[in-house]
C-alpha cells in the first residue's frame, strides 16, 4: 500500500512538472517578475478624529483639512504567489498652515497668528490580494491589509492670547507634541503595464490610530494620525 502511494505521488510530481497551461504559449500569460521596488508621490487627507482638533477648531481659524497635503512614498513589494504579495512601505508627510486666534486682534486690531506643523512618517507591511493573478502584460487590482507604526509630530510657533490672565496679554509661544502611533490600513490600487519590468501605479489607503497628546498639548486630549492617502507611482519589476 505504501509503495502504491509513493509510486502514484511520484506520477503526479512528474506530470504536473511537464503539464502545459493552455495559454502557456502565450508570453502575455507568462507570470510577471515577483518582486517590484516601488516610488510614489500623493495626497494626504489627514484624519480630523480624537479631541484634539475639536479644541483646536474651537479656538483658532484652523481645521484638520486644511493640512491637506503632498505625500511621498517608497515600497518594496515581494511576491508570495502570483495571487499573494506582501509590501514593506515607508511613506512621508510634512504641511504648515497658518492660524489665527479666533476671537481676539493685537491692541492694533491686527490678527494674532501663529504657524502649525503637522508631519506624519508612518512605517508599514502590507499583505496585497490579487483576484485575477499578475501575469505579464495585464492590468492588476489589487486589495490588502496592514499594520504598521506612524511617527507624528504637531509643532505650533507664533503668538498666542494667554486666556488664563483676565488682561489677555499676547505672548510668543513654541509648543511641540509629537509621538509614535500603531496603526491599521486598508488599501487597494491598479497597475498599469508600460513595459515587462515596469508599471504604473495606482493606490488608495486608509489608515487609522489614537495617540494621547502629552508635555504642551497635555489637556487637549487624543489625536489621530494618518488618515487618507491617494498615490501614483511607478513600479520596477524584478
Amino acid at each position: 500500500m505504501k509503495r502504491n502511494i509513493v509510486w502514484m505521488a511520484t506520477a503526479l510530481v512528474a506530470l504536473a512538472g511537464t503539464a502545459t497551461p493552455a495559454d502557456a504559449a502565450d508570453p502575455r500569460y507568462y507570470p510577471a517578475p515577483a518582486n517590484a521596488f516601488q516610488l510614489r508621490m500623493g495626497y494626504l487627507a489627514p484624519s480630523d478624529g480624537g479631541t484634539f482638533w475639536q479644541d483646536v477648531e474651537d479656538r483658532f481659524t484652523l481645521e484638520a483639512s486644511d493640512f491637506n497635503g503632498v505625500a511621498w512614498g517608497a515600497s518594496f513589494i515581494g511576491g508570495l504567489s502570483p495571487y499573494v504579495e506582501f509590501g514593506v512601505t515607508a511613506d512621508w508627510y510634512e504641511h504648515t498652515v497658518r492660524a489665527e486666534e479666533r476671537f481676539y486682534v493685537d491692541t492694533d486690531g491686527f490678527p494674532i497668528l501663529h504657524d502649525t506643523t503637522l508631519s506624519q512618517f508612518p512605517l508599514g507591511v502590507d499583505l496585497r490580494f490579487i483576484p485575477g493573478g499578475r501575469k505579464v502584460g495585464k492590468p492588476v487590482f489589487f486589495l490588502g491589509a496592514g499594520a504598521g507604526l506612524n511617527f507624528w509630530e504637531y509643532h505650533e510657533i507664533g503668538d498666542f492670547v494667554d486666556e488664563g490672565d483676565p488682561a489677555l496679554p499676547v505672548y510668543f509661544g513654541d509648543f511641540h507634541a509629537s509621538g509614535e502611533t500603531l496603526e491599521g490600513r486598508v488599501l487597494a490600487g491598479l497597475e498599469i503595464p508600460v513595459s515587462p519590468a515596469f508599471n504604473l501605479s495606482f493606490e488608495g489607503r486608509y489608515s487609522f490610530g489614537e495617540s494621547d497628546l502629552e508635555d504642551d498639548f497635555a489637556g487637549f486630549g487624543t489625536i489621530e494620525p494618518g488618515g487618507m492617502f491617494f498615490f501614483v507611482g511607478g513600479s520596477f519589476r524584478f
